[in-house]
């Protein structure tokens, strides 16, 4: 969905610049049409290709590269994209430097990125300042899109997710008692955690404890045995990609039962958690027009479900 929406943006782009092009004609009759029109256009990519999400950047990194190779192969305009891509070392100071290269040295019109809430924070009111528009394919919490009109992103944002996501879990499983662990170096992951509290305030629901730990940790066992001690009767986890996985592998070896509700969860930490992820459930945004192979036989299989 993400490679879709990066193709879409930039497919946007060239209709645009086709658009410009046409009134330029229009009013401005006196130059001649020029017949010529192959070209190259200069992107700016900001991914964290080292530091604490450097696995999660060369992905992305492999994810970009194909959309470009589709959109370049699909013969959309003659004008071909060109990707300058940018190391933000997974740190808001580091996409700092890769937006005020982009656009003071390359000097580009577009950005993809950054990846994180806190770089996205750090970085938009950047490309705002200077008019650059930039699109950040991942970062979630809320508030990034009101920086300015120049800047978007493609997640739904923590307030609409969590919020949904609470309603229909809750529903389901009709939790009272709840505990939370949070990432409390992260934006995405405070974010997502203070809206989840709100939400269980609106509904009665008792939080027993809020856990705090730290990018980069790898222990977790002394905030899950609290949490055990406690018995909630779910468990709210938001963390970045890297911590998911040892906090199910080591709450599964604690010998916790109960639903273990993650922020978001991908196929790849599902792949590095293991058995443990049996029973974890996630929240994200969904496309149900989507026409990717088997998405409208689960559309079908779920209203069916819902019916019955």
């Amino acid at each position: 969905m993400r490679s879709f929406a990066f193709i879409v943006a930039i497919a946007t782009l060239i209709v645009g610049i086709s658009a410009c092009e046409r009134i330029s004609q229009i009013t401005q009759p006196a130059i001649p049409e020029i017949t010529d029109k192959s070209g190259e256009i200069s992107i700016g990519v900001v991914l964290p290709l080292t530091g604490h999400l450097a696995s999660t950047g060369q992905l992305m990194k492999q994810g970009h590269e194909l959309a470009l190779d589709e959109v370049n192969n699909a013969q959309l305009s003659n004008t071909k994209l060109k990707f300058i891509i940018e190391d933000d070392t997974t740190t808001p100071e580091g996409a700092i430097v890769a937006f005020n290269k982009l656009i003071h040295e390359d000097g580009v019109s577009v950005i993809l990125g950054p990846t994180t809430s806190s770089a996205t924070q750090a970085a938009f009111p950047i490309a705002q300042e200077n008019q650059v528009v930039a699109i950040s394919p991942t970062s979630g919490a809320s508030g990034l899109s009101a920086i300015g009109d120049f800047v978007f992103r493609v997640p739904l944002a923590t307030n609409i997710v969590a919020l949904k996501g609470v309603e229909v879990t809750h529903s389901k499983l009709g939790y009272q008692r709840v505990a939370t662990m949070y990432d409390e170096t992260d934006l995405f992951s405070t974010d997502w955690d203070t809206i989840l509290r709100e939400v269980f305030t609106a509904k009665g629901i008792e939080v027993l404890t809020m856990e705090a730990f730290q990018s980069g940790e790898t222990d977790f066992s002394t905030q899950l045995t609290r949490i055990q001690a406690l018995n909630p009767d779910a468990i709210f986890v938001s963390a970045l990609p890297p911590e998911k996985p040892g906090i199910l592998i080591q709450a599964h070896k604690l010998g916790i039962t109960v639903p273990i509700i993650v922020s978001s969860l991908t196929s790849v930490e599902v792949d590095a958690t293991g058995a443990a992820a049996e029973g974890a459930i996630t929240f994200i945004g969904w496309l149900t027009t989507d026409d990717t192979p088997g998405n409208q036989a689960f559309v079908q299989n779920e209203v069916i479900l819902s019916k019955t």
